[in-house]
């Protein structure tokens, strides 16, 4: 994965992946023409703002060019992670996983967790859904349902609305001492400054406006 600079500033990254991963050729939607073999598909994901946005994100700061994922294993494992788990490295990457969250993952083997919504047919939020679950297993998370109590509960930014029709909400928010919620992925309709892996229900806190 490569990123386009333009002005000195991240605006997108060129992917380049075999046909073999087919979690991002349905992700992305790639035309069975270019499942060739023998060659690499290089695919450009754009980080677009609309009109709007950008209007409101003008005065906003860039992810700077330079700037580097910190390696979350011993040095030499990380680098051979890059071959080995690309998956996993492409979650990191594209969902911003926070440092953090990814040492609190990794000190608690067989986290409970659960993602909201279920995955829904061929969309951006499936792949980007495919990507946390390929991240949490390498934690040793453990997937549950929505019906089971989870330490952490993860939601998609582009279904926020949505989330009053997670079973249980109203019980789960009061035991928030114990179940944490994450937003995370990016969505057409909300700002990008809310791309991000952060906590929403906080004690005392109200969710964050989009």
């Amino acid at each position: 994965m490569q990123p386009i600079i333009l002005d000195e500033n991240v605006v997108g990254y060129t992917l380049f992946f075999h046909p073999s991963f087919q979690y991002l050729v349905k992700g992305l939607r790639v035309p069975p023409d270019f499942w060739l073999p023998d060659e690499l598909i290089a695919a450009i994901l754009p980080w677009t703002l609309t009109p709007e946005q950008f209007k409101h994100e003008e005065s906003g700061s860039h992810l700077d060019a330079s700037s580097k994922l910190k390696p979350t294993m011993e040095i030499g494992q990380w680098h051979r992670s890059l071959r080995t788990l690309p998956k996993y490295q492409l979650g990191l990457r594209i969902l911003g996983f926070p440092s953090i969250l990814h040492d609190f993952i990794t000190s608690r083997k067989g986290l409970p967790y659960s993602i909201w919504p279920d995955k829904q047919g061929p969309s951006k939020v499936n792949l980007e859904v495919d990507l946390l679950d390929e991240v949490l297993k390498q934690l040793k998370a453990t997937k549950v349902s929505h019906k089971v109590e989870a330490r952490i509960v993860f939601v998609h930014v582009g279904h926020l609305r949505t989330l009053h029709l997670l079973p249980a909400l109203v019980q789960r928010r009061a035991d928030s001492q114990h179940i944490t919620f994450y937003t995370f992925g990016s969505h057409d309709e909300v700002s990008p400054r809310s791309w991000t892996m952060d906590e929403i229900y906080r004690t005392g806190q109200r969710i964050k406006r989009l």
